[in-house]
């Protein structure tokens, strides 16, 4: 079994090389998470955004709210606070988010579902634009038997409700490692690609940290 671990580590790490010529960007996270009562949840969670040459592109601090409604059915509500490096100076936004997910589990595997909605406002030079998204994910886990190692691997489509079309789509895979029931680490790379013809692909490797207290 750590073979197979070890072979999935490396496939994820050389993967981020293909198509080197767009660039590989680098995001690291930390979600901190304590339980109110025992279906209700606070989140935290600072980011940072790397560009290729690991220049500063972009922070990012969200925080909200999740409600367990029902065994498998989750809520959430979130505000999200961005500053994103510009040549003419940083430009920073606020963003709302409202979620709704569930999921089922067959055999070892977990499959998850995750609704989204999005409504941003960016400023920038005295001006202010205003974009709303419809997010879908599917997310699939794998319980190794025996093992602290998980793999997963999901599909994320981005509706733009202004323009009416599905403007971005991320695939990603990777690898999370839980050192105890309040504390994991994991390591994904990320495929982010655009449908407008002048954006290149993105590709990306993350790393999270996620603590409950």
């Amino acid at each position: 079994m750590k073979k197979l671990v070890f072979i999935f580590t490396i496939i994820l790490l050389t993967g981020a090389t293909v198509k080197a010529q767009d660039g590989l960007y680098t995001w690291y996270a930390i979600e901190a998470s304590k339980k109110i009562t025992s279906n209700l949840k606070f989140e935290i969670t600072p980011e940072l955004r790397f560009e290729p040459g690991l220049s500063l592109s972009e922070y990012i601090i969200e925080s909200g709210l999740s409600y367990k409604v029902i065994k498998k059915l989750t809520v959430g509500g979130y505000y999200r606070y961005s500053g994103e490096e510009k040549k003419k100076g940083t430009q920073t936004s606020n963003r709302f988010a409202f979620d709704a997910k569930s999921g089922f589990d067959l055999n070892r595997l977990a499959f998850s579902f995750r609704l989204r909605y999005t409504n941003s406002t960016d400023n920038y030079n005295e001006e202010t634009d205003h974009s709303s998204f419809f997010r879908y994910r599917i997310k699939i886990d794998y319980d190794i038997p025996k093992s602290k190692f998980e793999p997963f691997a999901s599909v994320e489509l981005f509706h733009n409700l202004k323009a009416g079309e599905i403007s971005k789509t991320r695939y990603t895979g990777g690898l999370s490692y839980a050192f105890n029931k309040k504390n994991e680490l994991s390591l994904y790379y990320r495929i982010q690609d655009f449908n407008a013809a002048d954006d290149p692909t993105n590709h990306i490797i993350g790393v999270g940290y996620s603590i409950q207290f």
